[in-house]
Protein backbone atom coordinates (compact mmCIF):
# COMPACT_ATOMS: atom_id res chain seq x y z
CA UNK A 1 0.00 0.00 0.00
CA UNK A 2 2.99 2.35 0.26
CA UNK A 3 3.51 1.72 -3.62
CA UNK A 4 3.83 5.35 -5.37
CA UNK A 5 0.83 6.33 -7.39
CA UNK A 6 2.51 7.38 -10.16
CA UNK A 7 5.98 6.60 -12.32
CA UNK A 8 7.72 10.15 -12.74
CA UNK A 9 8.79 9.52 -16.34
CA UNK A 10 5.57 6.93 -17.11
CA UNK A 11 2.72 9.11 -15.75
CA UNK A 12 0.35 7.03 -16.92
CA UNK A 13 1.52 3.30 -14.77
CA UNK A 14 0.52 3.41 -11.36
CA UNK A 15 2.91 0.56 -9.54
CA UNK A 16 0.32 0.41 -6.76
CA UNK A 17 -2.46 -0.28 -8.83
CA UNK A 18 -0.47 -3.07 -11.30
CA UNK A 19 0.58 -4.80 -7.92
CA UNK A 20 -2.54 -4.90 -6.31
CA UNK A 21 -4.07 -6.32 -9.62
CA UNK A 22 -1.25 -8.55 -9.71
CA UNK A 23 -1.89 -9.59 -6.30
CA UNK A 24 -5.98 -10.36 -6.62
CA UNK A 25 -5.39 -12.31 -9.53
CA UNK A 26 -2.62 -14.81 -8.11
CA UNK A 27 -4.30 -14.86 -4.50
CA UNK A 28 -7.59 -15.40 -6.42
CA UNK A 29 -7.15 -19.12 -5.72
CA UNK A 30 -5.27 -19.31 -2.64
CA UNK A 31 -6.95 -16.57 -0.43
CA UNK A 32 -9.83 -15.23 -1.75
CA UNK A 33 -10.71 -12.23 1.18
CA UNK A 34 -6.82 -11.22 -0.01
CA UNK A 35 -8.08 -11.08 -3.62
CA UNK A 36 -11.38 -9.01 -2.57
CA UNK A 37 -9.88 -6.09 -0.40
CA UNK A 38 -6.81 -5.27 -3.24
CA UNK A 39 -9.85 -5.23 -5.55
CA UNK A 40 -11.72 -2.50 -3.48
CA UNK A 41 -8.49 -0.45 -3.31
CA UNK A 42 -8.01 -0.65 -7.12
CA UNK A 43 -11.43 0.56 -7.31
CA UNK A 44 -11.23 3.13 -5.25
CA UNK A 45 -7.81 4.24 -6.95
CA UNK A 46 -9.25 4.33 -10.32
CA UNK A 47 -11.66 7.17 -9.64
CA UNK A 48 -9.06 8.89 -9.48
CA UNK A 49 -7.47 8.29 -12.61
CA UNK A 50 -8.44 9.61 -16.11
CA UNK A 51 -10.38 7.75 -18.02
CA UNK A 52 -7.36 5.71 -20.23
CA UNK A 53 -5.77 4.78 -16.86
CA UNK A 54 -9.60 3.76 -15.07
CA UNK A 55 -9.72 1.52 -18.39
CA UNK A 56 -5.95 0.09 -18.10
CA UNK A 57 -6.57 -0.81 -14.46
CA UNK A 58 -9.85 -1.50 -14.06
CA UNK A 59 -9.93 -4.40 -17.05
CA UNK A 60 -9.19 -7.19 -15.67
CA UNK A 61 -11.47 -7.32 -12.74
CA UNK A 62 -14.00 -8.72 -13.80
CA UNK A 63 -12.64 -11.67 -15.05
CA UNK A 64 -10.94 -12.19 -11.20
CA UNK A 65 -14.53 -11.75 -9.84
CA UNK A 66 -15.39 -14.61 -12.00
CA UNK A 67 -12.28 -16.40 -10.50
CA UNK A 68 -13.70 -16.02 -6.90
CA UNK A 69 -16.92 -17.21 -8.23
CA UNK A 70 -18.52 -13.62 -7.93
CA UNK A 71 -20.99 -13.10 -10.36
CA UNK A 72 -22.38 -9.61 -9.10
CA UNK A 73 -19.21 -8.06 -8.51
CA UNK A 74 -18.11 -8.99 -12.07
CA UNK A 75 -21.00 -7.95 -13.57
CA UNK A 76 -20.86 -4.28 -11.47
CA UNK A 77 -17.00 -4.29 -12.68
CA UNK A 78 -18.61 -4.78 -16.34
CA UNK A 79 -21.10 -1.93 -16.09
CA UNK A 80 -18.18 0.12 -15.20
CA UNK A 81 -16.17 -0.99 -17.65
CA UNK A 82 -18.84 -0.22 -20.43
CA UNK A 83 -19.42 2.79 -18.82
CA UNK A 84 -15.57 4.30 -19.28
CA UNK A 85 -15.57 2.65 -23.18
CA UNK A 86 -18.29 5.01 -23.51
CA UNK A 87 -15.92 7.56 -22.40
CA UNK A 88 -13.60 6.85 -24.23
CA UNK A 89 -15.94 6.79 -27.45
CA UNK A 90 -16.63 10.22 -26.51
CA UNK A 91 -13.37 10.91 -27.00
CA UNK A 92 -12.46 9.17 -29.90
CA UNK A 93 -15.26 10.76 -31.87
CA UNK A 94 -14.76 13.70 -31.09
CA UNK A 95 -16.04 16.14 -33.71
CA UNK A 96 -13.15 19.04 -32.93
CA UNK A 97 -10.54 16.27 -33.20
CA UNK A 98 -11.95 12.76 -33.72
CA UNK A 99 -9.72 9.47 -33.62
CA UNK A 100 -8.31 9.70 -37.38
CA UNK A 101 -6.94 5.77 -37.02
CA UNK A 102 -9.12 2.43 -38.16
CA UNK A 103 -12.20 2.20 -35.78
CA UNK A 104 -11.24 -1.01 -34.86
CA UNK A 105 -8.13 0.09 -33.26
CA UNK A 106 -9.72 2.73 -31.08
CA UNK A 107 -9.32 2.56 -27.40
CA UNK A 108 -12.96 2.57 -26.86
CA UNK A 109 -13.75 -0.11 -29.68
CA UNK A 110 -10.79 -2.07 -27.67
CA UNK A 111 -12.77 -1.96 -24.84
CA UNK A 112 -16.32 -2.62 -25.71
CA UNK A 113 -14.52 -6.00 -27.12
CA UNK A 114 -13.07 -6.69 -24.20
CA UNK A 115 -16.50 -5.85 -22.25
CA UNK A 116 -18.08 -8.65 -24.60
CA UNK A 117 -16.21 -10.94 -24.32
CA UNK A 118 -16.08 -10.74 -20.35
CA UNK A 119 -20.19 -10.50 -20.79
CA UNK A 120 -20.39 -13.77 -23.14
CA UNK A 121 -19.20 -15.52 -19.44
CA UNK A 122 -21.87 -13.92 -17.31
CA UNK A 123 -25.12 -15.59 -17.29
CA UNK A 124 -27.29 -14.16 -18.07
CA UNK A 125 -25.58 -12.49 -20.56
CA UNK A 126 -25.65 -8.81 -20.55
CA UNK A 127 -24.31 -8.98 -24.23
CA UNK A 128 -27.10 -7.46 -25.91
CA UNK A 129 -27.38 -4.44 -23.95
CA UNK A 130 -24.18 -3.81 -24.48
CA UNK A 131 -24.18 -3.95 -28.32
CA UNK A 132 -27.13 -1.89 -28.04
CA UNK A 133 -25.54 0.75 -26.38
CA UNK A 134 -22.76 0.72 -28.72
CA UNK A 135 -23.58 4.34 -30.81
CA UNK A 136 -21.50 3.48 -33.81
CA UNK A 137 -22.85 0.70 -36.01
CA UNK A 138 -19.27 -0.31 -37.51
CA UNK A 139 -18.14 -0.92 -34.13
CA UNK A 140 -21.19 -2.63 -32.85
CA UNK A 141 -20.32 -4.55 -35.97
CA UNK A 142 -16.86 -5.70 -35.02
CA UNK A 143 -18.43 -6.38 -31.30
CA UNK A 144 -20.83 -8.60 -33.08
CA UNK A 145 -18.02 -11.13 -34.32
CA UNK A 146 -15.88 -10.67 -31.16
CA UNK A 147 -19.46 -12.39 -29.43
CA UNK A 148 -19.72 -14.88 -32.17
CA UNK A 149 -15.85 -16.06 -31.47
CA UNK A 150 -16.51 -15.99 -27.58
CA UNK A 151 -19.49 -18.46 -28.15
CA UNK A 152 -17.39 -20.42 -30.18
CA UNK A 153 -14.70 -20.53 -27.27
CA UNK A 154 -11.81 -18.28 -29.32
CA UNK A 155 -9.65 -16.59 -26.51
CA UNK A 156 -10.33 -12.76 -27.15
CA UNK A 157 -7.00 -10.78 -26.98
CA UNK A 158 -6.70 -7.31 -26.31
CA UNK A 159 -5.45 -5.84 -29.55
CA UNK A 160 -2.84 -2.56 -30.30
CA UNK A 161 -5.28 0.79 -29.97
CA UNK A 162 -4.32 3.32 -31.86
CA UNK A 163 -5.12 7.43 -31.50
CA UNK A 164 -4.83 9.90 -33.95
CA UNK A 165 -5.61 13.28 -33.08
CA UNK A 166 -4.47 16.62 -34.07
CA UNK A 167 -1.62 16.37 -30.79
CA UNK A 168 0.05 13.83 -32.74
CA UNK A 169 -0.46 9.69 -32.59
CA UNK A 170 -0.25 7.18 -29.18
CA UNK A 171 0.12 3.52 -29.89
CA UNK A 172 -0.70 1.27 -27.20
CA UNK A 173 0.76 -2.45 -27.79
CA UNK A 174 -1.55 -5.36 -26.61
CA UNK A 175 -0.01 -8.29 -25.29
Amino acid sequence: MRLPLSAGLEPEYNPRASTLNSLARIAARKNPAVSRIALEEIRSLAGNMPVRNQARVLEELPEIYLQLGDQEDARNSLTELVKIAGKLYADDSDLNDPNQAFKGMWPSANLWRHCVALAAKLSPSPVQEIMEDIPDPEIRTFERVTFANSLLGVDIESLSTVEKHRKGITVSVGL
